[in-house]
């Protein structure tokens, strides 16, 4: 379960801000002066194999990996998302998911700065639910 963007910035506002944020996953951590290059929001409408239709929205923050350099520190990252969620109204209660090296993350956990993100895997949810058309 990915936190939401709410839930990313209480995590976020609870740490040093002069402390230096990074992103962790399978394919490593964000290198050198990475930024994010954009926060979007989207409403989704989704179709299941058991022809259930249900709604929802994502968050997708977008990194990328910069030159050599010092990482954003936490107080600069949680200004650009707090901003994000006053621009965006209804972002707030959202799952985030990150897209860094061309891969979507959910966030997993913050430890000491690092945003730890698991890869984002296909999955049924009527099978999650229930049972499945299969």
């Amino acid at each position: 379960m990915s936190l939401t963007l709410d839930a990313l910035l209480a995590r976020l506002d609870s740490l040093d801000p002069a402390l230096p944020a990074s992103f962790v996953g399978p394919q490593g951590k964000t290198q050198g002066a990475w930024h994010v290059t954009r926060l979007t929001m989207g409403r989704l409408s989704h179709i299941d194999c058991d022809e259930g239709l249900s709604t929802g929205g994502e968050i997708v923050i977008e990194l990328l990996d910069g030159p050599l350099g010092s990482p954003m520190n936490v107080r600069h990252l949680a200004r650009i998302l707090a901003k994000g969620r006053t621009a965006l109204a209804g972002s707030g209660p959202i799952p985030v998911q990150v897209m860094h090296r061309s891969m979507r993350h959910t966030v997993e956990d913050i430890v000491d700065g690092r945003i730890v993100l698991d890869p984002v895997h296909a999955s049924c949810r009527p099978a999650e639910r229930t049972s499945c058309c299969a």
